[in-house]
């Protein structure tokens, strides 16, 4: 077992010595609150970074009306539930409580590391200890590139053009069974090529639900390298903020950049010339 040290954050630098308190466990939770804000402020974060954490941690420990060292896997697991399903209609983000889980995960793996001493603080005080109850088999899992609303991916290049393929392909197929509708099936794909030639807004196409095609005219500007400003101008965004939040670059794209990065750097490292 590791020592307790003088690590900020420790529960022997953050618990006052010598003082017995009227309600123990309420002082002992925010002198733990305490230690992980000083924990994480000599790591540089920013406050508001540590504000959303340590209030998450607060709304826990309200939900189950307990303390950290008497949770257990299943007010985890029933805290989450009441997190998707309070709110009808408006389900929380997949992405938002895989964060939620994350830093939970941070404050539970502060609270068991014995060189803080909060584990041999709570077995003293309480006769329990804190455990890491966030795992692989309770927590949701980073499988998919994209977890935004579905309607709002960007398409990739393939999709894209399978798209086109497909309004092009009913065009033909209903002139081959000499049908009523062609026009319009071509109408509809000349329109689908136009929103994602322009980037045009759904109102822009009269009210057609085609805002992923703006998603993905943008994103593709920038992986083929356009400049910022153009790609602003080309959609009529007034702030670059705007545009950033229709960018959905791929990883790809990214470890390409990163890659250039580097080489251009340490080419040495990479067997080219800077």
């Amino acid at each position: 077992m590791s020592a307790v040290v003088d690590m900020p954050g420790a529960a022997h630098l953050v618990l006052a010595d010598g003082v017995v308190h009227l309600d123990p466990e309420p002082a002992v939770l925010e002198a733990m609150l305490e230690g992980w804000a000083l924990q994480q402020r000599t790591r540089f974060l920013r406050e508001s970074t540590i504000y959303p954490r340590i209030a998450l941690v607060r709304r826990l420990a309200r939900f189950t009306n307990e303390y950290p060292w008497q949770w257990e896997p299943a007010e985890m697991e029933a805290f989450f539930d009441n997190l998707r399903t309070r709110r009808p209609g408006r389900p929380l983000a997949v992405s938002t409580a895989r964060n939620h889980q994350n830093d939970l995960r941070l404050f539970f793996d502060y609270i068991t590391d014995t060189r803080y001493g909060w584990p041999s603080t709570c077995k003293e005080r309480f006769g329990r200890i804190p455990v890491q109850l966030l795992h692989e088999w309770n927590t949701i899992t980073h499988c998919s590139e994209y977890e935004g609303a579905a309607e709002r991916r960007p398409l990739t290049y393939d999709e894209v053009q399978a798209l086109f393929d497909a309004a092009e392909g009913r065009v033909e197929e209903i002139r081959a069974r000499r049908r009523k509708g062609s026009l319009a099936a071509l109408r509809d794909a000349m329109v689908l090529k136009t929103v994602y030639a322009f980037g045009l807004r759904r109102q822009e196409a009269c009210g057609l639900d085609l805002h992923s095609l703006r998603h993905s005219y943008v994103t593709h500007l920038i992986e083929f390298g356009y400049p910022e400003k153009f790609v602003q101008d080309q959609v009529g965004h007034a702030y670059a903020s705007t545009t950033a939040i229709y960018s959905h670059v791929s990883d790809e794209f990214r470890n390409r950049l990163l890659r250039r990065s580097l080489q251009a750097r340490h080419g040495d490292l990479w067997g080219q010339e800077a």
